[in-house]
């Protein structure tokens, strides 16, 4: 793909972004960028799950794809709690 057509996609997810906000009160923002973070966390947890299970699958248990060695810095499972702890964001029960 081309840097170009990269760009020109960049700025309509942006433009889109805008227009969506733009339908709401200011207010409701920050609930938007909530959403958003949390998505973002459902995605990267999606990835997690997929790619240990290939890993169980292919027989490579606990190492990371580059090395073949046991590593946190490529290790998948690194950091996968980071995420509560970035984003301020407070978990609450519905009940």
């Amino acid at each position: 793909m081309s840097k170009e057509i990269l760009d020109r996609i960049m700025t309509a997810t942006a433009y889109q972004k805008k227009a969506v906000y733009a339908l709401f009160p200011e207010e409701m923002g920050v609930h938007f960028d909530a959403i958003e973070k949390e998505i973002k966390a459902m995605a990267v947890e999606i990835m997690e799950a997929w790619l240990r299970d290939d890993r169980q699958k292919s027989g490579n248990h606990g190492k990371s794809y580059k090395t073949g060695k046991d590593s946190d810095k490529n290790n998948i499972n690194a950091g996968t709690n980071n995420f509560n702890q970035q984003s301020g964001v407070k978990k609450i029960d519905i009940i």
